[in-house]
């Protein structure tokens, strides 16, 4: 562990930005639809129904409705009695999903929200708790819990029927009926019926590359059987024998693209977009080798903890490599997906994954991270730890 990771968590912890004064931009995207909410018990935030707290101006998001993520950069400890104590009063427990004890400390652990007994009145709400958390200790106090967001590749409303949103309008020449579902304008983001005639790629020979070859590692769906991509992507790089995401194969979206709603006739939202986004790359940077982890089922969403996982994971490669001791060399990381977080512009969100991601970065990798699927201004995370161009962000 480097001189970087043995700093206090207080001391990375960024000063707040200025608030910027227009947000006419930042226009909230639909919420997504009951199908996907229901896969994890997802709620979306409505901050007009929400507990108020005083210096908590929130929008909406989507969230795991019973679970928080506690970031163990802080006392764990002292946050979990803070949060039982509130719950207690609400007349719920907590329940721990992952063991106090770590041998990291850049990771989160997730807590679910359960009724204490029956004489309990309101169904647990994780953004409820942790309102009245900072209501009774302070907002600083709770700092290091958040919520568990959904995290999205696509817009935040997508459907194999191609439900109208900003960019999939129907027109009246594509009027809904029970035999013609509308569909988007030609390039405008979904599926599309295309052929290409030319060359592949040109890769060079490992003789030919001077030094190693450049490592650009993807954290998506995967990646499936492609002649242009035999040979130039690995999808079995592991940490200490252990697979880094999802490897079981029943769930590979790119091998069984259709796992939801199997009879509808159509592939499923998410399947095969890792294979697309490494087909990019190769195309891009053809001398490039690439690594492709899967986070993204076939439908999604993305969970934010099980995101957060996966990078301390591929974080802790990285730094291997760094030092000597292992590991794989990582240029870049690319992640196409993103959550629109409730507070964005100071610093009550969970820093954990902005650790890891500084982590990596100092390690040499290069991230870059997706926005603006949704046509709005309103900041995209974790795109939006960038500094933004206001310099209202929460990292200058």
């Amino acid at each position: 562990m480097n001189a970087m990771d043995e700093q206090k968590p207080q001391e990375q912890q960024p000063a707040p930005r200025p608030v910027p004064q227009d947000r006419s931009l930042w226009r909230d995207p639909v919420p997504p639809s009951r199908q996907y909410l229901d896969q994890l018990s997802a709620k979306v935030l409505d901050p007009a129904t929400g507990v108020p707290v005083d210096n908590v101006d929130p929008r909406p998001t989507v969230y795991v409705g019973t679970r928080l993520n506690v970031s163990r950069l802080f006392d764990v400890a002292d946050l979990l009695d803070k949060l039982a104590r509130v719950a207690e009063g609400l007349g719920w427990k907590l329940e721990l999903l992952d063991s106090l004890e770590s041998k990291t400390r850049y990771g989160i652990l997730r807590v679910r929200l359960v009724v204490a007994d029956a004489t309990s009145k309101r169904a647990p709400d994780a953004w409820a708790l942790l309102q009245n958390a900072r209501a009774t200790f302070g907002i600083a106090a709770m700092q290091g819990v958040g919520l568990d967001h959904l995290l999205f590749i696509r817009t935040v409303t997508p459907s194999p029927f191609h439900t109208p949103t900003p960019f999939h309008t129907p027109t009246p020449f594509h009027t809904p009926t029970p035999f013609h579902t509308p569909t988007p304008y030609a390039g405008y983001g979904d599926r599309e019926p295309m052929a290409y005639v030319g060359p592949r790629p040109f890769r060079k020979s490992d003789a030919d590359i001077k030094g190693r070859r450049v490592v650009v590692a993807t954290l998506d769906t995967g990646c499936g059987d492609h002649p242009w991509l035999n040979g130039v992507v690995k999808t079995d790089v592991k940490l200490d024998g252990e697979a880094i995401g999802y490897d079981d194969a029943p769930s590979d979206p790119e091998d069984y693209p259709d796992q939801v709603g199997a009879l509808d006739g159509v592939i499923d939202a998410y399947s095969g977009h890792g294979t697309f986004i490494a087909g990019l790359i190769h195309q891009a940077c053809p001398d490039a080798d690439i690594l492709a982890w899967r986070i993204v089922g076939s439908e999604g969403p993305v969970v934010e903890s099980h995101l957060v996982h996966a990078l301390e994971r591929i974080a802790e490669v990285a730094c291997r490599y760094r030092d000597g001791r292992g590991g794989q060399p990582i240029d870049v990381l690319s992640l196409s997906l993103g959550y629109y977080h409730e507070t964005p512009q100071d610093l009550l969100f969970d820093p954990t994954m902005l650790r890891i991601l500084q982590r990596l970065t100092a390690a040499g990798t290069l991230v870059v991270c997706s926005a603006g699927n949704d046509g709005t201004a309103r900041p995209m995370f974790p795109a939006a730890f960038a500094p933004w161009l206001d310099g209202s962000g929460p990292v200058s």
